[in-house]
């Protein structure tokens, strides 16, 4: 990939999803370079960019907490999902269409993700804290 021309270059990585996106950036100062100033869809630029944000948080980095989420994290199928809601309802934001198909599963945000178990999750679970909430995304079919 380093011998493209960069006029090759900035047509493929509009195409890239998120992971691709990541492992790019990750890449050479160059693909670098090509991945800050490529056209890619708004949508997928602002997920790409909540998604460095949030791995470079302290808050996230904090080890304490993931091993709760890996042990609970169950594979789910994604498209399947995301067909249940639109079999209730006729519209799915695309923010939200590309964060459930593209967002990584081990990098979920306050234990909110459908493949996670709906419960409760508190404040100080587990001797681990982490934000209180309910996890609407976990249960099996999901209401719209």
């Amino acid at each position: 990939l380093h011998d493209l021309p960069p006029e090759l270059a900035l047509e493929i990585i509009p195409h890239l999803p998120l992971k691709g996106l990541v492992a790019a950036e990750g890449d050479c100062r160059e693909w670098k370079a090509f991945v800050t100033v490529a056209d890619i869809y708004p949508p997928r630029r602002a997920l790409f960019n909540l998604y460095k944000k949030i791995i470079h948080d302290p808050l996230f980095r904090d080890l304490d907490t993931r091993p709760w989420l890996w042990a609970n994290l169950e594979p789910f199928d994604r498209q399947a999902y995301l067909d249940y809601i639109l079999s209730q309802h006729n519209y799915i934001p695309e923010d939200f269409r590309l964060w459930i198909l593209e967002w990584p599963n081990k990098a979920v945000i306050a234990c909110a993700w459908p493949g996670l178990p709906e419960i409760y999750c508190a404040k100080e679970a587990d001797d681990v804290e982490r934000i209180a909430g309910y996890n609407h995304l976990g249960c099996l079919e999901p209401q719209v």
